[in-house]
């Protein structure tokens, strides 16, 4: 299980990667002046050294470093699985560069010279969307275990619900009569803990186990 939403908020570590000291220092006089707990590295590659080792935090990547470059550490950091918020800061003639990280995950980008108030908006930005999603995860994984906790037969209700089949027409896809169907119905909400069809299908798709269940939410 990751931290909670509440050691994530708490958190504040802004890791800030760039090869300017100058610029790394006035940062991280900004983010402390903000309540922000700023940890300052001078290279990608220092940064992946101590990776492993670090508290779950916001990263600030300059695009533009000698060696590993921001956007090849966001890409290394990707592939290792990082789910942290980044946000990189890109001159001018490297704003494709930073749309192109976007698409493949990080939050915003920061293009150069940006003032104090735009830096502390897209942190602030990066710790409410780490809140969002470890709260996201969290019910995730409550429903994934209630739909887990469901039997076979329940779990074949919950399916044809889904797809929109009728009591009678699942008795006749079951093999089974009408209240035997009522019957596993009443128990797959119960274990649920739902009091209605809409709610059983946003548990389903919430847990991401009936893959059809999100479309149908929609509609129902």
């Amino acid at each position: 299980m990751g931290p909670s939403t509440e050691f994530l908020v708490q958190s504040k570590i802004v890791y800030v990667v760039d090869d300017d000291e100058q610029v790394r220092q006035s940062l991280a006089f900004v983010l402390r002046s903000a309540g922000y707990r700023p940890q300052l590295f001078e290279s990608g590659t220092r940064f992946l050294e101590s990776y492993g080792s670090l508290e779950i935090g916001c990263l600030v990547l300059d695009v533009r470093m000698p060696g590993i470059d921001g956007m090849e550490l966001f890409e290394r950091l990707v592939e290792e699985g990082c789910r942290w918020p980044i946000v990189m800061m890109t001159g001018h003639g490297d704003i494709p560069m930073a749309v192109a990280a976007i698409k493949q995950g990080a939050l915003d980008f920061l293009e150069k010279p940006f003032n104090d108030e735009q830096l502390i908006r897209v942190i602030s930005k990066a710790f409410d969307a780490m809140a969002t999603k470890d709260a996201e995860a969290e019910r995730a994984n409550g429903a994934k275990a209630k739909v887990e906790s469901l039997t076979r037969r329940e779990r074949e209700v919950l399916q044809q619900l889904v797809d929109g089949q009728s009591n009678k027409q699942m008795s006749q896809n079951l093999g089974v009569g009408v209240r035997t169907v009522e019957m596993h119905r009443q128990n797959m909400m119960t274990r649920l803990g739902v009091g209605s069809l809409s709610e059983a299908i946003l548990m389903a798709a919430e847990a991401g186990v009936v893959p059809t269940a999100r479309k149908v939410a929609r509609t129902a």
